[in-house]
């Protein structure tokens, strides 16, 4: 094909670059006039350089594409017809250059110019197809003297006569004659029909005489082909086509550009409508009201006048929803299996289906949907992440053949319905999940109470008489009750050492159980660390003696503590006793203290068996222990760090811990200097 081009010195690459720019300053920054001088400009270096009107309305249809994929839907109409502006001023210049090119080329003929300039505006002028199909052919008649003229369009790959001036348009000859055109992609001419044997009239009974075919197409895509018809003989010269073949290029550009405008105005329908159908299923989360008002916004949307609305369980479709249709069908159509009747095979088939009467696929229900005088079905499953969650059946009175955009919008509608189905599922799922949750925790609130109030009522019950052993044991200890060998004070201080863990631990449950129901209170005062770590030490020393530990302690002088001094020696009862449970035979434990600004610091170190890394978060949390083998190999019930943290944290202080395995442990303590003296809870 022919373009109109002239030597240059513009390179197409840049204009790529430089029309993106041009287009969103004009669009979004507010320089109108700037942009459109700019573009009166860049017409002339165009067509200077080389570069045709296909490739000025190619490179303006990318860039447009590329900025309305960012847009609004609402905003889209305004913007396509905004930009057109731009690109009149654009094609103007350009068509002024090529009605001065054409004067040197000395066809200076007035109403060829006229025709080029008008080929111009109807590129911008609008963007309804119909209408632009209608004055290309105006200015084809006009440019060449024809009787007639038509316009074949490629159309989901089909040949459409789209607009025809004096000719009936479903002459054959002429079909023939534009489709080989069309698959040929060359301009085609008949100097005489007569020659071909051929008698064709117009619809004014003139007689057509020659013929010529042009193909319409851009960046070698077909569109179509143009047709023009005229009464007398005529050879078509090098010039006239090479003339209506630039023409054709301006044409086919503004067709491009109507297709695109038109698939946009779809797009933003869709758009819209999917929006209006989230919008409506998105107001609830209880199924029941999703079913009713998604159905009844799909028929407002679709033009349809009855449908019905299913839920899927298992492989059987439960009706939730119906509008339009009498109880009668209703009490037919309640169940429906996987490929039974529209909704079953679009649930089944993961598609949409479109069918007429005459294809209904459920003979049982045929006789009702008669009497309800429905001709044209459609139907769609409801999807939510590529699972079928529902099926969605549609209706109309009047035959309506369904479109691939109305079958592309139902399957839409239907994800969006089923996505919503399936939200309000999950959510209806939690509440239930949750409220079987909240049941058993105020179950396991109850038992846990109860829990507490028997290790508190047990624990009073076995400290009870653990008094009187003790004391009767002190007495035997002491020959208060006759002399002993040294077998039976071995034996005794077995028993004493026992019943003081014994009792330990008892007050260690009681105290937690008090702590739980928040019945213990704190009484401060200043404490005597130093003196609280010798006590402790003097408890412990027969333990330490019994595993031949080394143990040192390194206390300066030090400020008192803000604390309770029982409370105190409870803390480092439990470290202590820890230390001396996890270090081996032989083994060195120390307690240091120091003055740290506003705090004292206390550690507790030793070279036991240390602790893994991830283990160290989870040793305050009540009954923790490292594992079940702990227990057994070195007692205790994994309550002491958990009992001094609690108190630390009453003190206003921190607790924390640092280990390695096979090389000790050291638990640091910080607890904060006593300013005055009080004996209240803080």
């Amino acid at each position: 094909m022919v373009k109109i081009t002239i030597t240059g010195t513009m390179d197409l690459e840049e204009v790529k670059s430089t029309y993106p720019v041009l287009l969103r300053k004009y669009l979004f920054e507010h320089r109108e006039e700037e942009a459109l001088y700019e573009a009166y400009k860049l017409g002339k270096e165009c067509f200077e350089a080389k570069i045709g009107i296909e490739d000025i309305m190619s490179i303006h249809t990318q860039s447009l594409e590329d900025i309305l994929k960012a847009v609004p839907p609402a905003r889209v109409h305004d913007i396509v017809m905004k930009s057109s502006n731009l690109l009149m001023e654009l094609s103007i210049r350009f068509g002024l250059v090529c009605q001065n090119y054409f004067e040197m080329l000395q066809q200076t003929d007035e109403r060829i110019r006229n025709a080029f300039y008008k080929a111009g505006e109807a590129l911008t002028a609008g963007l309804d197809l119909n209408k632009m199909l209608s004055v290309i052919l105006d200015i084809v008649k006009n440019l060449t003297d024809a009787a007639g003229c038509a316009i074949m369009l490629l159309e989901d790959d089909r040949t459409v006569i789209r607009a025809s001036e004096g000719l009936d348009t479903e002459n054959e000859y002429f079909k023939d004659l534009l489709l080989k055109v069309i698959k040929e992609g060359r301009a085609d001419s008949v100097y005489d029909l007569r020659e071909k044997k051929s008698r064709i009239t117009l619809k004014d009974g003139r007689e057509i005489r020659s013929v010529l075919a042009l193909p319409l197409s851009l960046k070698s895509k077909m569109r179509g082909a143009l047709g023009i018809y005229l009464t007398q003989p005529h050879h078509f010269e090098e010039k006239e086509i090479n003339l209506l073949t630039s023409f054709a290029y301006q044409a086919t550009s503004a067709i491009d550009n109507a297709y695109l405008f038109s698939e946009l105005e779809r797009h933003d329908k869709m758009l819209d409508t999917l929006y209006a159908i989230e919008n409506v299923v998105s107001r609830s989360l209880y199924l029941e009201e999703i079913f009713n008002v998604a159905l009844s916004k799909v028929l407002e949307v679709t033009g349809t006048e009855a449908g019905t609305l299913y839920s899927l369980d298992g492989d059987v479709l439960h009706l939730e929803a119906f509008r339009g249709l009498s109880p009668e069908f209703k009490e037919k159509a309640i169940i429906r299996k996987m490929g039974e009747g529209i909704p079953g095979i679009a649930a089944q088939s993961k598609k949409v289906i479109a069918m007429d009467i005459s294809q209904y696929p459920s003979p049982p229900l045929l006789p009702y949907v008669t009497k309800e005088k429905l001709v044209s079905f459609i139907g769609t499953p409801l999807m939510s992440k590529g699972k079928v969650v529902g099926a969605l059946a549609l209706g109309t009175k009047k035959k309506r053949i369904f479109t691939q955009d109305d079958l592309d919008l139902l399957f839409s509608i239907g994800n969006a319905i089923g996505i919503a189905v399936e939200n309000a599922r999950l959510y209806k799922e939690s509440r239930e999940n949750y409220q079987k949750l909240q049941k058993a925790y105020e179950e396991l609130q109850t038992l846990d109470k109860m829990k507490d109030e028997f290790i508190s009522n047990v624990s009073h019950e076995i400290k009870t008489p653990l008094i009187p052993i003790k004391g009767y044991a002190e007495l035997l200890y002491d020959e208060k009750l006759g002399a002993l060998s040294n077998e039976q004070k071995r034996g005794l201080e077995a028993i004493l050492r026992n019943t003081d863990r014994l009792t330990r631990l008892i007050d260690s449950i009681l105290f937690i159980s008090r702590l739980q129901a928040h019945k213990v209170e704190f009484y401060f005062e200043p404490v005597d660390l130093d003196e609280v770590v010798s006590v402790c030490v003097s408890d412990f020393k027969s333990m330490m003696d019994k595993k031949k530990i080394t143990f040192e302690k390194v206390i300066p002088v030090i400020s008192r503590i803000r604390g309770e001094r029982d409370r105190v020696i409870e803390v480092v009862n439990n470290l202590l006793d820890n230390s001396i449970k996890f270090t081996q035979m032989g083994g060195r434990i120390s307690i240091r203290a120091w003055n740290e600004e506003e705090n004292v610091h206390l550690t507790v170190s030793d070279n036991g068996i240390g602790i893994p890394e991830e283990i160290i978060p989870k040793l305050f949390m009540r009954f923790y222990q490292v594992d079940a083998s702990a227990a057994r190999r070195y007692g205790g019930a994994g309550l002491g760090l958990y009992i001094a943290k609690n108190i630390v944290d009453a003190f206003g202080g921190r607790i924390w811990i640092e280990s390695e395995v096979g090389k000790g442990t050291t638990v640091h303590v910080l607890l904060p200097v006593a300013r005055e003296l009080s004996n209240s809870s803080p």
